[in-house]
């Protein structure tokens, strides 16, 4: 007997580990990845929601496929807000009378939210995160594409990701984010993404953001290597601290 997929799920029911055909079990953001790709497939020209920390491979996975990715906040807040916002307009732009309103050739629907730690959201279906539609989802991508998730996986780029908290009072939170800004701006890029600030260095990346609900920073990088992530990391996360004292 030879299984399609097979999914681990959190006690809540909103988080999934996803295991593919070979028995591996997909880290989540890869496992996002793939997802990603088979929701691409079955509906060319469609928007993915991503987390901004998420690595660019995402963004040469949805040239390849004719999809396209929306990066959002890094939050559960932020991430349902643009799934309700999806939500909202597919239930305006599918009445039950369709010749009172019709779909513009170049709308992009948002068909997945995916948060790169397990969790999914089907803003067609409902604007929360839920593990069963995610198992639902899979097998029917699988079914129209006729492929599985080990042939779909193998063709992820390997990404290598660093992240970071680092402790920042509240009133110094406004100064980090100047002086932060004031950075990214010598790089040619305007400093604004995602309610953060992103760093842009080709190939490789560092992504500062406040925490909406604690003292903190959260700083995010990819690089060319795990060492390289992990550098770019430590040195933005330094530089928060000497702002901050």
């Amino acid at each position: 007997f030879r299984s399609q997929a097979g999914a681990m799920m959190d006690n809540d029911g909103t988080r999934i580990d996803l295991i593919d055909d070979r028995g591996v079990v997909l880290s989540p953001m890869t496992a996002l990845a793939v997802i990603a790709v088979l929701a691409w497939r079955a509906h060319p020209g469609a928007v993915v929601g991503i987390p901004a920390s998420a690595p660019l491979v995402f963004d040469a996975l949805a040239n390849r496929n004719r999809g396209a990715v929306l990066r959002i906040a890094p939050n559960a807040r932020a991430l349902m807000q643009a799934a309700q916002d999806a939500f909202v307009q597919h239930r305006v732009l599918t009445p039950a009378s369709p010749e009172t309103h019709t779909r513009s050739p170049l709308e992009k629907p948002l068909i997945l939210v995916g948060n790169g730690e397990g969790s999914y959201i089907f803003p067609d279906f409902h604007p929360g995160f839920d593990g069963m539609m995610a198992v639902a989802r899979i097998l029917q991508f699988l079914s129209v594409d006729s492929t599985s998730l080990s042939d779909v996986a193998i063709n992820i780029p390997t990404a290598h990701l660093g992240r970071q908290t680092v402790p920042c009072p509240w009133d110094a939170t406004g100064r980090v984010m100047r002086v932060m800004h004031e950075q990214a701006s010598r790089f040619g890029d305007s400093g604004a993404a995602s309610e953060g600030v992103r760093f842009d260095f080709g190939a490789e990346w560092v992504l500062v953001l406040p925490d909406a609900d604690l003292p903190l920073f959260h700083v995010h990088a990819e690089g060319q290597s795990p060492e390289a992530a992990q550098a770019l990391v430590a040195k933005h996360a330094e530089m928060i601290r000497r702002i901050v004292t």
